[in-house]
């Protein structure tokens, strides 16, 4: 997570990966990210990817309750889909802060 300073300042958290699948980066769709405090799963967010692999999600701490300061605890599941509808295994990071 970082911290927006244009206009409003609030944090903000970026999950990127890249993706790559057997039948070309065209076959990639998107994905999720499940975003787990603990045991509680705290929320899931879409995961756009382009026609390159790069895969991101945003969401900001004020609308979602992610909190910048306990960044390392919790961890971001992040799973992607191609147009057949085969999913990746989940890779798994812990949040930091910026």
């Amino acid at each position: 997570c970082y911290l927006h300073q244009t206009g409003d300042q609030y944090y903000n958290w970026r999950v990127e990966c890249s993706a790559t699948d057997p039948q070309g980066l065209e076959n990639i769709w998107n994905g999720e990210v499940i975003v787990v405090q603990g045991q509680n799963e705290v929320r899931t967010d879409l995961v756009a990817c382009d026609a390159t692999g790069l895969c991101s999600a945003t969401f900001d701490e004020p609308s979602t309750g992610v909190m910048c300061s306990q960044a390392s605890s919790y961890d971001f599941i992040v799973k992607v889909q191609d147009w057949d509808q085969n999913w990746s295994k989940p890779m798994k990071v812990t949040g930091r802060q910026q």
